[in-house]
This record gives C-alpha cells, sequence and structure tokens, in this order.
C-alpha cells in the first residue's frame, strides 16, 4: 500500500446499526484495521466505501448519518464515500464525501466547488448509466467521449473517479442474481445490457485460438483511458506554470478561467461534446507548449 502507484484504497468497514437509537457501531475488525493502518502511516490514501447507490428516504439518510458520525469519530482522516451525487436531503453531515453519476443534475462545476467549499469531497462515476451521449466506458460510446472524462474531471475539481470493476469476465443474471460463464470473444454484456461495462481488458490463454498467451489483453477503450489521464497530468502542469507565472510577475488572475481556453473548444457540458479529435489534439499540444516554455508572458488561447 505505500507503494506510490497505489494512489487510493478502500479500508473494508463493517458494523452494526441500531435504528432505534441512530447509532452506528463499528466492528472491532474495522476498529483494528484503522488502529494498523494509522500506525503504518497510510490513512491518507485511505476511504470507506459502505453504503452503495442508497435511496433517498428518510430512514436511509437516518443511516447514512449515522455510520458518518461513527466513521468521522474513528477515523477523521479517511473519507466515507457514498455513491450519490449531493442532495440536499444528505446536506449538514449526512455525506461527506459524494460520488455521483457522470450526468447527475447536481454534478455540475459550481455546485462541486460549491461543496468542496464546506470541506466535502466529490467524487463521480458510471455504472451502467449513463449512456451515450453522456460519458461511460461503454463500447457503444464514442472513444473521444471516453478520454474527455479526464478533461471534465480536471475542468471541473472533482477529486476522483470510481471505476466499479475492469475485470467482469462472466455474466450477471439480474433476475437470479448469480454470475454465469459468457464468451467474452462474443458476448459484450457483463452486465444488464450495457456492452463493455464492467470490464476494460480481455483475459488471454494458451490453447484459447484467439491470444494464445497467459496474459491480459487490453482494449483500446482502456488505452484512450490512459490518454486521458496522461492529459489530465498535462492540464495539472498547466496550471502549476501558469499560477508560478502569475507570481513572477505579481499579476492578478483567475486561473479557472485561464484553463477555461482548454476547455471551452471541447465541450460545453457533460452531454454536449465536441466530436473533433483534432482539436484534442491541439488542445494537447498548447498545452505541451505552456508547460515547456520559461517566457514571461501568459497568453490564454
Amino acid at each position: 500500500l505505500s507503494n506510490p502507484r497505489v494512489t487510493q484504497f478502500c479500508i473494508p468497514c463493517a458494523g452494526d446499526y441500531d435504528e432505534a437509537s441512530g447509532v452506528f457501531t463499528p466492528s472491532e475488525a474495522t476498529v483494528r484495521y484503522v488502529q494498523i493502518l494509522r500506525e503504518a502511516g497510510l490513512l491518507d490514501k485511505g476511504v470507506f466505501y459502505v453504503t452503495d447507490e442508497p435511496g433517498d428516504d428518510e430512514a436511509t439518510n437516518a443511516k447514512l448519518a449515522a455510520i458518518n458520525r461513527a466513521l468521522k469519530e474513528l477515523c477523521p482522516e479517511c473519507p466515507n464515500i457514498v455513491t450519490t451525487a449531493p442532495r440536499p436531503s444528505c446536506y449538514g453531515g449526512v455525506v461527506d464525501a459524494w460520488c455521483g453519476l457522470f450526468n447527475a443534475p447536481s454534478m455540475y462545476e459550481e455546485n462541486i466547488r460549491y461543496r468542496q467549499s464546506l470541506a466535502e469531497t466529490v467524487w463521480w462515476y458510471g455504472c451502467v448509466t449513463p449512456e451515450y451521449p453522456y460519458p461511460n466506458y461503454q463500447l457503444t460510446n464514442d472513444l473521444l467521449n471516453i478520454r474527455l472524462i479526464s478533461w471534465m474531471q480536471r475542468d471541473y475539481n472533482i477529486s476522483a473517479n470510481l471505476f466499479w470493476s475492469t475485470t467482469v469476465m462472466r455474466k450477471f443474471l439480474a433476475d437470479q442474481e448469480i454470475y454465469t460463464d459468457r464468451d467474452v470473444w462474443t458476448d459484450p454484456n457483463a452486465f444488464g445490457s450495457s456492452p463493455g461495462d464492467g470490464y476494460l481488458l480481455y483475459p488471454g490463454f494458451e490453447g484459447d485460438g484467439i491470444v494464445g498467451r497467459n496474459e491480459p489483453v487490453p482494449t483500446i477503450r482502456i488505452n484512450n483511458i490512459r490518454d486521458g489521464i496522461e492529459d489530465y497530468i498535462y492540464l495539472e502542469m498547466v496550471e502549476a506554470k501558469l499560477s508560478s507565472k502569475l507570481q513572477a510577475l505579481g499579476a492578478s488572475a483567475d486561473i479557472d478561467m485561464l484553463m477555461d481556453s482548454f476547455y471551452d473548444a471541447l465541450y460545453d457540458s457533460v452531454g454536449s461534446i465536441n466530436y473533433d479529435g483534432e482539436l484534442v489534439k491541439t488542445a494537447r499540444a498548447i498545452a505541451a507548449e505552456q508547460i515547456l516554455s520559461d517566457e514571461p508572458v501568459i497568453i490564454s488561447h
């Protein structure tokens, strides 16, 4: 876990919730996990993920609040991620680490930054939904859309992207709630009718007549995700360079506004993307130029 390539991990968490008293008590094992991780100095990478896609009703929200209180008392260093977009019924400490779908109505930049100003964390994700033209990692989506998820994440200042699985090689039968075998080369649906959702790799085996080696096979989609992550790093470096130049020049300017010159040509919103791959190449080239430039000027394109 201390490897720098491991940027985040989920702390195993269990416990008992007493509905009458509204108290959640973490299990002894959870308390011990936290103690060991704290002694090892690893809690800066830890997160809790106890509740998955909760409903929005009074009883559920009361339980969310109890879990959040207990985990904050046990381990204030680690956010408790809840897979729901910011919603008024959970403001005020019910949830302090949101993870909303890419296209959730409350997942827009101004609201995200406002929630962060309240010391809340905001992640995002896709799982079965949303569908095109919104961002997702499904086979039916445009590859440019997949790549631009990282650009939008940097633009909106979203802390992380939760990908629920990269290696579902079987098929989930919802009516029976079981997984069964599937031919990964002919059946693209591992989960529901969302082709490609849940896996970004194919399994290769000796003698399979396709790959012939015991190794994972990357998809074109994961290559585009990689490109988007590299773009994200470029954009971080551009922001740092602009901040450094502004300080050296003794000038003041809105960094977000300067960075919008990269984003505005590529999309208007998560559901409105300019499908011109040459624009992405141009924006990345300009970013590289700005990273390498030591000229005491700032040019906004």
